[in-house]
């Protein structure tokens, strides 16, 4: 980008205006303001965004051990049910909660309901304590393609596939233990004894 070292300016009076004599206006026209070598004379018209302007702040962080992608979605109904009959074929039950793992997820319902929705994307909040690296460990089952820190206490998880990103959230998610729910719920309950 050229440095511009000063600035023309011509501002062009009415022409109606008997003010001005001839000899006036001939020696404005013929007395140019002074240009130095190597400036630029043409008018630049500047037009960008303020986005365009304004810094990135955005940091985002690749995966360098590579990034995870399944192909096929375990998450729709016609996996789960095939995964059922299955099941059922081997007289095999499951271990896990079945709460938690009957979610289904109807994508395009999701999309059309949330137009900005990004399927590919997690949100993490409360990671004021954890580091990059710590992120990409939590997820080391299903390796994120990157991490977009959103500010120090949280951050967008992204994979390259919608999928994935589901199969993360389920199997990395659990649900609280019902003890210690129960135990909270008490405490918060019971009123403190005053002083």
């Amino acid at each position: 980008m050229a440095a511009v070292r000063s600035l023309r300016v011509s501002v062009k009076p009415d022409s109606g205006s008997d003010s001005d004599s001839e000899s006036d206006k001939d020696a404005r026209e013929a007395e140019p303001m002074e240009v130095e070598d190597g400036e630029l004379e043409d008018e630049v018209s500047v037009s960008r965004s303020l986005k365009e302007l304004l810094p990135d702040t955005s940091r985002r962080y690749e995966n360098k051990a590579g990034s995870f992608i399944t192909g096929i979605d375990v998450n729709s109904k016609e996996a789960i049910e095939r995964k059922e009959k299955r099941a059922q074929r081997f007289h095999f039950r499951p271990e896990d909660n079945a709460e938690q793992r009957d979610v289904v997820m109807d994508k395009e319902t999701m999309k059309k309901a949330i137009p900005n929705l990004r399927m590919e994307a997690l949100y993490v909040t409360g990671v004021d304590d954890m580091s990059t690296q710590d992120i990409f460990g939590y997820f080391k089952e299903y390796p994120p393609a990157h991490i977009e820190w959103i500010d120090d206490n949280s951050c967008n998880v992204v994979w390259l596939d919608d999928n994935t990103s589901i199969r993360a959230l389920v199997n990395c998610s659990r649900l609280p233990d019902p003890e210690t729910v129960t135990t909270e719920t008490e405490s918060s309950e019971q009123p403190e004894p005053e002083r």
